[in-house]
C-alpha cells in the first residue's frame, strides 16, 4: 500500500451502528444489572459523543484540504513560487494563513485563477480562429 493512499473515514451512520452494537453487547453481557431507562440514556450521551468526534475529525480534514503552499501552487499553475507570491501581493489568489516565511494559499482561489487563464486562453484561441 502507498503511504499516500488515504484511508476513507468511517461515516457518522457506520459510526454510530457500530457504537450501538457494542453498547448491545455490553449490556447484553451486563444483563439485568442496567435497568432499561439507564441504557437508553448510556446510548444517547454515547451517540452525542460519537457525533461530536465525528463533526470535529471531518471539519478538521476538510480545512486540511483546503489550501496548498505556493509551492504546490506554482506548480499547478506552471509559474514560479516568487511570482505566486506576488499574485497573493496582487490580490490573484487569496491567503489562508502564513506561518513563519510560509505562506499557504486557497485552493478554492488557486483552481478559480487557473480556470479563468484557461477560459481567457480559449476566447483567445476562438478569437484567432475567426481571424483566419
Amino acid at each position: 500500500m502507498s503511504t499516500k493512499a488515504r484511508i476513507s473515514p468511517p461515516s457518522e451512520a457506520d459510526a454510530m451502528a457500530l457504537a450501538h452494537k457494542r453498547m448491545e453487547e455490553m449490556f447484553r453481557n451486563l444483563g439485568s444489572r442496567v435497568p432499561a431507562e439507564v441504557q437508553r440514556e448510556l446510548s444517547s450521551g454515547v451517540d452525542a459523543i460519537i457525533g461530536e468526534v465525528l463533526s470535529l475529525h471531518f471539519s478538521r480534514r476538510a480545512d486540511a484540504d483546503d489550501f496548498m503552499s505556493t509551492a504546490d501552487a506554482a506548480k499547478l499553475l506552471f509559474v514560479s513560487r516568487p511570482h505566486v507570491v506576488k499574485m497573493l501581493k496582487e490580490g490573484k489568489l487569496k491567503l489562508h494563513h502564513k506561518t513563519g516565511n510560509n505562506r499557504f494559499v486557497m485552493k478554492a482561489s488557486v483552481l478559480d485563477y487557473q480556470a479563468d487563464q484557461r477560459a481567457a486562453a480559449q476566447a483567445y484561441q476562438a478569437s484567432t480562429a475567426d481571424e483566419e
